[in-house]
């Protein structure tokens, strides 16, 4: 069952925001990870969003926990994550 997967979440505004930045600083050959560095369970997403989780297995070399280090995009590209996936989901629902 897939119940422990966790997932860093990004809003792809962020993303497009850290991939902006490193056209017009033109910080090309570095392994930038754009992220929030804090993830969630599938389960505390679907409770944001008040549905309930049906669980099925888990598919063949998924990764159990993505978690974001944008140590390095903040020192080259002065980037940071802006939207909270929690604030984002309260206004949208």
């Amino acid at each position: 069952m897939a119940m422990g997967l966790r997932r860093d979440f990004t809003h792809v505004d962020d993303i497009v925001d850290g991939l902006n930045r490193i056209m017009k600083q033109q910080a090309y050959g570095h392994e930038f990870e754009f992220g929030r560095g804090e993830n969630y369970s599938i389960k505390e997403v679907a409770d944001m969003f008040g549905v309930i989780v049906q669980y099925g297995p888990n598919k063949p070399g998924e990764a159990q926990e993505t978690l974001a280090d944008y140590s390095l995009a903040s020192d080259i590209l002065a980037w940071e994550p802006k939207i909270n996936l929690e604030d984002y989901i309260k206004e949208e629902v």
